[in-house]
């Protein structure tokens, strides 16, 4: 067809998908569309490139290497299938919507209908056998009686009601194996964190399922939720879960968290990276897995999902790691996060000068210390450092208000438990352990958020 009918076309076709109710749930595919639409009508479809698609619209840094992430292959087949999808609901569709293989331009392909006579031959064509059939031995049709015509309809019946209940048991069963599944770890979004202003935002996008097989896409949400709770625990961040991976979704944030599955079978296997939304760079990249065993694949997601929130979340882990302020700091802290980093630096070696820094930090928040259960926490634990008698430092050096007691330090504790009643269980053993002079290493860090 000439060029502006096809543009109309592809135009109207786009318009209708979009308004369809299967991409209306789906921000990936309609900001994918809408993304290959926006550069085929301004006439630049030939130009479109996988990392133009990975840098434009998926937030990918100039590090992006196709060879080792998938992401734009992945979508496009998923574009793709949705599409298709779309006709097959709509087979009336003259002019249809493509993305042929290995391109990312739009086209418009033409289906032509068959005529009125032609499908009412066809029609004909395909009830001649059934009539054939229904002949006698001697090759004429033998008339039907009305027995014969009751006893037709009745069988087609009983097979209708067969058909139709085996369709009912089948849909029950998948509905109750997915509850039964999802009852082991709830597919609950988990909410924005509500830790204060200051502490890293951490977004944490769907995982992308590379196992080449469709049915597992169920796990991509599962796995992001999961990892989510697991890093809202410790407190240190706040966690944004979202519903796609695109530059739009990812406004506010400071990193964001990107993973594939790799392989169900046999093994969880996960890989997982963290990247600074604003330069795109790539922070932290690792890859786990764990073997499937008698207790199902969530059992092994919890697992694992444990494992890589620690590295990232915990006293001292990667997100720490990034905002740890140098020691030799003088500039005045601009949120008690920078004061937990300061604490977290002391902790390394308990130096008495890195200690001062963190307890001097804390002074201007005393206030949000009073909501704030990480920096509360933070807080007693350099009070615990500040006993004489427990010498887990030289406290010879440090200003009298800065030295603690026993009973100032459980004074402090009953008051955390009193402030944050569900750490009242974690500031207990928090007393019993100071009291047996162990050499402590953050006690509250994974009770924080439990």
């Amino acid at each position: 067809m000439p060029d502006g009918q096809k543009q109309e076309v592809l135009q109207r076709e786009v318009t209708l998908i979009l308004e369809s109710e299967a991409f209306a749930r789906s921000k990936a595919n309609r900001a994918l569309l809408e993304y290959l639409a926006k550069e085929c009508l301004a006439g630049r479809g030939d130009e479109i490139t996988e990392y133009g698609i990975a840098h434009g619209l998926l937030g990918r840094g100039d590090e992006f290497d196709p060879s080792t992430d998938p992401i734009v292959r992945v979508r496009m087949r998923r574009l793709r299938e949705a599409i298709n999808g779309y006709y097959a609901q709509h087979d009336d569709r003259v002019d249809r919507l493509n993305i042929p293989r290995g391109s990312y331009a739009l086209s418009v392909l033409r289906v032509e209908q068959p005529s009125p006579l032609a499908q009412q031959a066809e029609d004909a064509a395909a009830e001649g056998p059934a009539l054939a059939g229904e002949a006698g031995a001697e090759g004429s049709a033998q008339p039907v009686t009305d027995a014969q015509a009751a006893d037709r309809r009745k069988m087609r019946k009983l097979f209708g009601l067969r058909f139709v209940l085996f369709l009912i048991v089948a849909f029950a069963a998948g509905v109750l194996g997915h509850g039964i599944w999802h009852e082991v770890v709830p597919s609950k979004a988990v909410e924005t964190a509500l830790t204060e202003p200051g502490y890293p935002v951490v977004a944490i996008a769907p995982f992308d399922n590379l196992t080449d097989r469709a049915e597992n896409d169920t796990y991509e949400k599962d796995v992001q939720r999961q990892l989510a709770g697991d890093l809202e625990r410790f407190g240190r961040v706040n966690v944004r879960v979202l519903n796609a991976d695109l530059n739009s979704e990812l406004e506010g944030a400071d990193y964001v968290l990107r993973g594939s599955i790799l392989s169900l079978a046999g093994h969880l296997d996960l890989s997982v990276a963290l990247v600074d939304v604003e330069t795109g760079e790539e922070l932290f990249q690792t890859r786990m897995s764990d073997p499937v065993d008698a207790q199902g694949i969530y059992a092994s997601l919890r697992a694992v999902s444990h494992r890589i929130s620690s590295y990232l979340a915990a006293q001292g882990g990667v997100i720490s790691a990034l905002g740890r302020p140098d020691a030799g700091a003088t500039s005045a802290p601009d949120s008690v996060f920078s004061c937990v980093l300061q604490t977290d630096a002391f902790l390394k070696d308990y130096s008495p000068e890195k200690f001062q820094t963190a307890y001097r930090c804390f002074a201007p928040f005393s206030d949000i210390l009073e909501t704030d259960a990480v920096g509360s926490t933070s807080f007693g634990t350099l009070m615990l450092h500040s006993v004489p008698d427990f010498q887990f430092m030289d406290t010879s050096g440090l200003p009298e208000a800065m030295q603690s007691s026993p009973e100032k330090l459980t004074e402090y504790a009953e008051g955390l438990a009193d402030r944050f009643p569900v750490l009242m269980l974690c500031s207990s053993f928090w007393v019993r352990f100071t009291m047996s002079r162990a050499k402590p290493i953050l006690p509250f860090a994974p009770c924080v958020r439990r």
